[in-house]
């Protein structure tokens, strides 16, 4: 099993000086999102970080206050619009536009299986999952240019399916179909695209 901080070390910034750029990455409170942050943070990004819980976003940002790249820490719910767009006019306000967008926020939904699973949790697995990458996408992109990249973070249930899983499966597929369209739709400006597919990983605590 591999640990969230080498799960985001996957994506080998470390050793690159990214003082100038700026990242959203949701979910960026704990596990593969917080590991991400890390990485980016010691780069010299700047990073909006956010959370469901203004507290946990608010103690991941103080553990990353010994770099020196700025750390906001944001409560925003990813199933909500009005979040979203205020999370962007945020970023928009503070660096004018995004290099890095991380859609890592994500739950895993209902463990039961197709018959046993409830509307509700269907449905916040999806909204969640799919939706949210959808709606940090759309009002990211007016942000990006050439050279901006989004890595949106799957499992690998994007590939394989396991029994009880049908909500987490179906959002985190949908979520690879997502993204393949969203390459293709900007491939032409010169925004890169990217799956980050992890297996079983420790999330961690926050």
């Amino acid at each position: 099993m591999l640990t969230a901080g080498q799960a985001g070390r996957l994506l080998a910034v470390n050793s690159t000086n990214f003082s100038g750029k700026s990242a959203v990455i949701t979910g960026g409170n704990r596990g593969i999102g917080f590991a991400i942050a890390e990485a980016l943070a010691s780069s010299g990004c700047s990073i909006v970080l956010t959370s469901r819980s203004r507290e946990s976003a608010e103690a991941a940002a103080a553990e990353l206050s010994g770099h020196s790249a700025q750390v906001f820490p944001c409560e925003v719910d990813v199933r909500n619009e009005t979040d979203i767009q205020h999370l962007f006019a945020h970023v928009q306000s503070n660096f004018g536009q995004l290099d890095f967008l991380i859609n890592n926020a994500g739950i895993y939904g209902p463990a039961a299986s197709v018959e046993k699973v409830s509307v509700d949790g269907w449905r916040e697995a999806l909204d969640t999952n799919l939706t949210g990458t959808f709606l940090c996408t759309k009002y990211a992109i007016p942000l990006m240019r050439r050279g901006a990249v989004i890595v949106n973070n799957l499992s690998i249930a994007a590939y394989q399916v396991f029994p009880n899983s049908a909500a987490y499966i179906a959002s985190k597929q949908g979520m690879l179909g997502l993204t393949n369209a969203t390459r293709e739709d900007l491939r032409s400006r010169g925004i890169r695209v990217f799956a980050l597919v992890p297996g079983a990983t420790d999330r961690g605590k926050r």
